[in-house]
Order: structure tokens, then C-alpha cells, then sequence
């Protein structure tokens, strides 16, 4: 049970670690893509802002 269970949190360890290396990766793309389309949907400079990382 033990065994089980260190395997399986190491297995979601290394997942998130995974997703959050993609997350830092694409990040700046995305909060690129959604200022880009709240440009294009609501032209407001305010709104845009919000969206930095």
C-alpha cells in the first residue's frame, strides 16, 4: 500500500511538473493570443492589461 501510494505521487509529481513546464512555456503565447482577441473583441487598453503574467 505503501509502495503503491509513493509511486502514484510520484507519478502525479512528475505530471505536474510536466504541465506546469508546458504552462511557463506557452504562457506567454497565450496571454499574447488572449490580448490579441480581447483587442479585436473589446479595443480597451484597461482590459488587456489584466490579462499580464
Amino acid at each position: 500500500m505503501v509502495i503503491e501510494a509513493k509511486h502514484i505521487r510520484s507519478i502525479t509529481g512528475t505530471t505536474f511538473t510536466c504541465i506546469k513546464l508546458i504552462t511557463v512555456k506557452l504562457s506567454p503565447l497565450f496571454t499574447k493570443a488572449v490580448s490579441e482577441t480581447t483587442n479585436e473583441v473589446h479595443p480597451n487598453p484597461t482590459l488587456s492589461s489584466h490579462h499580464q503574467i
